[in-house]
């Protein structure tokens, strides 16, 4: 999956089947507070996910929401799909009125359902335990017998959400060949477990530690599956 920057150069299919020629696509820049949800949203998109909790352990309803623009981007390079651009935000409810802030937007990390692919990418969207969790899958109908399902949890830790565990799970349809690679960035752990489901009895396990600064935040993750943790493990 490829996502792309966040001006672009593109041809625009508009609902009415018109093309426009070498338009400028611009995410926008939602308020940074509104009375209710549906003040976040700008012309043009809708809501395609959402979930609801409280994430920053004050007793009140948070809201994680991702939008979806109503037409089709088709890129000028040929090589790339065409896709809808969507923006994941995140809302606190304001102790002291009635509406809400705005916590976070993304507007890379959720990928867009493109030809390539047999399904929606984006799995799941979750708030448990006040963490936001997110899930992805990856399953090509040409070019690849690999399912890839790729799994996120963040936790609002100071004033931003933190990336805190993480699951890469990665399985050929061909051969049946899996390996399971499990995140734990509070501990600076990887777990990792490799095998075929064929062979039950012959999987390998292994757990490994690693060095990490400080915890990754949410607004630096642009693509799911791209960060590089070590030399040998990407999430």
């Amino acid at each position: 999956i490829i996502m792309l920057p966040l001006l672009l150069s593109l041809f625009l299919f508009l609902n009415d089947g018109t093309v426009l020629l070498g338009q400028d696509f611009t995410y926008p820049i939602l308020p940074e507070s509104g009375d209710s949800i549906e003040a976040f949203i700008p012309e043009g998109w809708h809501i395609i996910e959402s979930a609801s909790g409280d994430l920053n352990e004050n007793s009140l309803t948070d809201h994680a929401i991702v939008l979806q623009f109503a037409d089709v981007i088709v890129p000028e390079n040929p090589e790339l799909d065409p896709f809808n651009p969507r923006i994941l935000f995140i809302i606190f409810k304001d102790p002291k009125s009635s509406g809400y802030r705005l916590v976070e937007q993304n507007n890379t990390i959720i990928i867009s359902e493109t030809p390539s692919l047999m399904d929606d990418p984006l799995g799941s969207l979750k708030i448990e335990n006040h963490e936001l969790k997110i899930s992805f899958h990856q399953i090509y109908g040409i070019g690849s017998w690999l399912i890839t399902n790729i799994y996120y949890t963040f936790r609002y830790i100071g004033t931003e959400f933190k990336l805190v565990w993480g699951r890469y799970f990665v399985f050929n349809r061909s051969t049946h060949d899996y390996k399971e690679v499990i995140f734990d960035f509070m501990n600076r752990t990887i777990q990792v477990e490799s095998g075929n489901d064929d062979h039950p009895d012959k999987k390998l396990e292994e757990t490994l530690t690693f060095e990490l600064p400080e915890l990754k935040p949410l607004k630096s993750i642009h693509k799911p599956g791209f960060w590089q943790v070590t030399e040998n493990f990407s999430i």
